[in-house]
């Protein structure tokens, strides 16, 4: 019997399983919360104001918000990693640094207006 190999993964690999794990809770309890207790053809920047008046509601947006952008982001950099191939490590090291920028300004971008809204009805 031959021993099992041993592969050793990278930080994106293990961030990319555990966003995903908790995206696959958070997107069923959104999805419930938005369209199927509160009716949709109702939904109003008012709504969402004052939806947004709880810290556990703001917490609950922007971990969804953000776990989404780091599970895109790192996905699109697998796949470039996977495109490109080991010939090309440069174009594969620019591709990287591009998507991650991205995410973290789009990230840093939800962080911001979801905690400095300020909310006037």
């Amino acid at each position: 019997m031959t021993e099992p190999v041993q592969t050793e993964r990278s930080w994106a690999w293990h961030l990319t399983r555990v966003s995903g794990l908790v995206l696959a809770v958070l997107v069923p309890l959104h999805f419930v919360s938005a369209h199927i207790i509160n009716d949709t053809a109702l939904s109003t920047g008012g709504r969402i104001a004052t939806r947004w008046r709880s810290s556990v509601w703001r917490a609950l947006d922007w971990a969804f918000l953000t776990l989404a952008l780091v599970h895109g982001g790192l996905g699109i950099r697998a796949l470039a990693a996977t495109v490109l191939g080991q010939k090309r490590e440069r174009g594969q090291a620019v591709i990287t640094a591009v998507v991650l920028v991205v995410t973290a300004g789009l990230v840093a971008i939800t962080t911001f207006v979801l905690f400095t809204y300020e909310i006037t009805l």
